[in-house]
């Protein structure tokens, strides 16, 4: 893969200890070409801050992480349903329990081993008609994949719905069904405007799941977690 930016800007700060406390990375109109195309954003920011001394058990806060990016791009390669548009991109996490030094998928898997999952405190996503907020818990299953549950408050999820058919992920009887099924389950804010949905949105089993409705299937986390 190959990264370019128009702009580049890290800081780093370093404890008392001499280890490396956290840091914060904005970068600026990014670009990621790899074997899918390209992937750019007009921005990209991060933050992250670890623990001093590192947790000693995996109920513990090892990283906090925050997450942006503004008017991302996905490859046409990857052909998504919602469109190749995402508008905000926004999420902040805790990792709990450390992942120790090593190479990376030992690492990790050894911290999946220990039970460490990741705290979503906050993830927003605008993705073409669809808008996503949510918090809840992730993990890493024994075959490498996400799993975990969130719970997701969803605005245009019927607009969703119709790209998720013409893309053929659901065929037209299911999209249809689900959306009769959620608009009863869907409410009107106070203060007007799109009905929102609040349901689980859940990963298992290699699985992305909307409620009852399944998204799409899930593959493993890249470089990390050993194939079995």
């Amino acid at each position: 893969m190959k990264l370019t930016a128009g702009e580049v800007v890290a800081v780093a700060a370093v404890a008392a200890s001499g280890r490396v406390a956290g840091a914060t990375l904005r970068v600026r109109d990014p670009r990621l070409s790899g074997a899918a195309g390209e992937y750019r954003a007009a921005e990209f920011w991060a933050e992250a801050a670890l623990a001093d001394p590192p947790p000693a058990a995996h109920t513990q806060t090892w990283l906090t992480l925050s997450l942006a990016a503004t008017d991302a791009t996905l490859p046409a390669a990857l052909e998504p349903a919602l469109g190749r548009k995402i508008k905000t991109l926004r999420a902040e996490f805790k990792v709990l329990g450390a992942i120790q030094g090593g190479p990376p998928r030992d690492a990790v898997e050894a911290w999946r081993k220990d039970g460490g999952t990741i705290e979503v405190d906050w993830l927003h996503v605008a993705w073409g008609t669809v808008d996503l907020r949510a918090t809840g818990t992730l993990a890493i299953d024994a075959e490498g994949r996400p799993l975990g549950a969130l719970s997701a408050d969803i605005r245009g999820y019927a607009a969703a719905l119709d790209a998720l058919r013409k893309a053929s992920v659901v065929t037209e009887k299911v999209a249809n069904l689900a959306k009769i099924g959620l608009a009863l389950l869907a409410r009107k804010p106070p203060g007007g405007g799109a009905p929102v949905l609040t349901v689980p949105v859940t990963a298992q089993g290699g699985r992305l799941y909307a409620g009852p409705l399944k998204v799409l299937n899930l593959p493993r986390v890249p470089l990390w977690v050993r194939p079995r």
